[in-house]
């Protein structure tokens, strides 16, 4: 199996998304990956490929895969539904990740065990505190807010 078959799988993308580029830093132990919209119709010998726009592209920490680090490059698409393994425009995490770091704070882990337990820095996650307490974090359900949750 290819990494872009296993990553296509571990990071739930489909159709019509695409991996165009994996820039895979075993000495960082940071795997990133960019993902674009297919463009055009499948043709016999393949699909066309996607590209990123660079002057929109954002980049966000998403869940580890294995001991590794795992950021996402792509562009946002307000059309889509909140897609996991994309984030919020201005926010550190993708929304897979958001959810896991809610998940933990609702459950009383203290934000310095998260920290080491993801791997993500402490400004990153005061950032998505800020924003969870401030109802602005782009999640849906009972994850939105924070009341009740210790420091």
């Amino acid at each position: 199996m290819k990494i872009e078959e296993l990553l296509h799988k571990s990071l739930d993308i489909s159709p019509p998304w695409n991996i165009v580029r994996v820039r895979e830093d075993l000495g960082k132990q940071q795997i990133d990956v960019w993902v674009a919209r297919q463009t055009g119709k499948s043709w016999f010998f393949g699909s066309k490929s996607a590209a990123i726009p660079e002057d929109r592209e954002m980049a966000w920490r998403h869940v580890n895969l294995g001991g590794c680090r795992c950021v996402v490059h792509a562009v946002p698409n307000a059309e889509s539904p909140p897609l996991p393994w994309v984030g919020e425009p201005g926010m550190p995490f993708t929304h897979g990740m958001s959810r896991m770091i809610a998940a933990m704070m609702r459950d009383g882990i203290k934000l310095q065990s998260i920290c080491a337990i993801l791997d993500i820095t402490v400004a990153d996650l005061w950032k998505f505190k800020h924003t969870l307490d401030s109802g602005k974090a782009g999640l849906s359900g009972g994850n939105a807010t924070t009341a009740g949750i210790p420091e």
